[in-house]
């Protein structure tokens, strides 16, 4: 997962992406960081630059020991306008939209050496009291990084022999 977290620091860092956000005219991502709830933490709301993504993940493994990588990023954004239908600058309120579709952009089918293609599997908004907006982009990739060799088992007709039987051995 570190190669894939510095990957899209990469990416979100980059002049590509510096331009990408320019041409929709929204703020270039200024910070990516781990996610630890950051953004719920009243306290420490002027801690990190906006707008942000954080990163989180988990892993599954399956009977055969193949991984399939969760990576769940929250992209963060200041809201100070007004986004109700009765507003005058809604379209300026809801620039926030541009912005996950940039970075989505930026990230589908990015891809490590431990991982696949990121492919996106669902988005949302979160539903709880936090300090900005936060919307959810959640991707699914395979994951090889870690050995699982030693947990896979065999049967008996793919056991090779050498037909040699060894009396020397000591037990």
């Amino acid at each position: 997962m570190k190669t894939l977290y510095n990957n899209i620091i990469a990416k979100l860092m980059s002049n590509e992406a510096k331009t990408a956000y320019a041409q929709s005219s929204v703020a270039a991502c200024k910070f990516v960081d781990l996610y630890r709830g950051q953004y719920l933490n009243w306290e420490a709301f002027d801690t990190f630059p906006l707008p942000a993504v954080l990163f989180e993940f988990g892993v599954n493994y399956d009977s055969k020991g193949e991984g399939t990588a969760t990576i769940t990023l929250h992209l963060c954004y200041e809201q100070l306008q007004d986004t109700s239908s009765i507003t005058r600058t809604r379209d300026n309120a809801l620039k926030f939209f541009d912005f996950v579709t940039v970075t989505n952009t930026l990230l589908s089918e990015l891809e490590s050496q431990h991982t696949g293609k990121l492919q996106l599997v669902s988005e949302e908004t979160i539903k709880d009291d936090a300090i900005v907006n936060v919307y959810l982009l959640t991707f699914s990739s395979r994951y090889n990084g870690r050995n699982t060799e030693k947990y896979k088992y065999v049967n008996g007709e793919e056991l090779k022999v050498n037909g040699k039987i060894r009396y020397d051995l000591d037990f």
